[in-house]
């Protein structure tokens, strides 16, 4: 039986003005939350970070939670 879904998944983080190295270690020296810099699947992948969703859901939570505290830290584009 095939799975119903999968547990990595490749987020567009462009429009953070950061690129994927960049919001890859920035978000683990803030945050401790580990992702990998899309560009190590190719270029069609740069600007993108490769997050895992094998963790039990109490982690996914805190992850999820600390993620967004770094996204909402970030400076706004064009500001």
């Amino acid at each position: 039986m095939a799975p119903e879904a999968g547990m990595f998944m490749l987020v567009d983080v462009s429009g953070t003005g950061l690129s994927g190295e960049e919001f890859m270690r920035g978000l683990y020296a803030s945050q401790r939350v580990s992702v990998m810099d899309g560009a190590a699947f190719g270029r069609s992948s740069a600007g993108c970070v490769r997050v895992c969703f094998a963790a039990d859901e109490t982690t996914l939570d805190a992850a999820c939670t600390r993620l967004r505290r770094f996204c909402e830290d970030l400076p706004r584009r064009g500001s």
